[in-house]
């Protein structure tokens, strides 16, 4: 990859994060990156281009965790625990790009066939725990939707609610971590 892609990738995070998709301009990307307004159109067609980009880039790291992480000699309520403990650091580390991939999906064809492909992957998980008799007959796919919807809505009310300080950040999503885990250990009766 070359260096002034990835430049230009992130410097379209923060100018996409701040005015969002539509407002923001490649001018304006290209003066963040600090490159010509043609340096990004030797690397991407449009302002479009740069976004699924973004997406496309973010869905690898995604995959590849995943397909380390089914691979793993874990339980399937260790790897849904590494699962969302990766998608809530990120949220802290990388507010900006986590802001885009929830608010800026619409604008992008990447996004839904990496939403797809990372429910799929919780689905695998679960599907294989059913299988090894850890987990009760479940409806696997419903489950993998509850629980990529629990990951981002969770995300998204700390977005919401402004830049914290990190240890609020942590404690929020550990309280997020240990709540959903125990929704599904011990589901909601007493």
């Amino acid at each position: 990859m070359s260096d002034k892609k990835e430049v230009i990738r992130k410097a379209a995070i923060k100018i996409f994060s701040e005015q969002g998709f539509h407002k923001a301009t490649t001018d304006r990307i290209a003066e963040e990156a600090g490159v010509a307004v043609g340096t990004i159109y030797n690397y991407f067609e449009n302002k479009s281009d740069v976004l699924e980009y973004i997406f496309q880039t973010e869905y690898e790291k995604r995959k590849a965790f995943f397909e380390k992480l089914i691979k793993q000699d874990a339980s399937p309520l260790e790897k849904i625990r590494s699962i969302l403990e990766k998608h809530f650091a990120e949220v802290q580390e990388e507010p900006e790009l986590i802001k885009i991939i929830l608010e800026e999906r619409q604008h992008t064809c990447a996004d839904s066939r990496g939403r797809a492909g990372l429910r799929k992957f919780i689905e695998e998980i679960i599907s294989q725990g059913i299988e090894e008799g850890y987990l009760r007959d479940i409806d696997a796919d419903i489950l993998a939707v509850i629980l990529f919807g629990a990951i981002e809505a969770v995300m998204r009310e700390y977005l919401a609610e402004g830049k914290k300080q990190p240890e609020e950040g942590v404690q929020v999503f550990d309280r997020a971590l240990e709540e959903i885990m125990k929704l599904f250990l011990y589901g909601l009766v007493r």
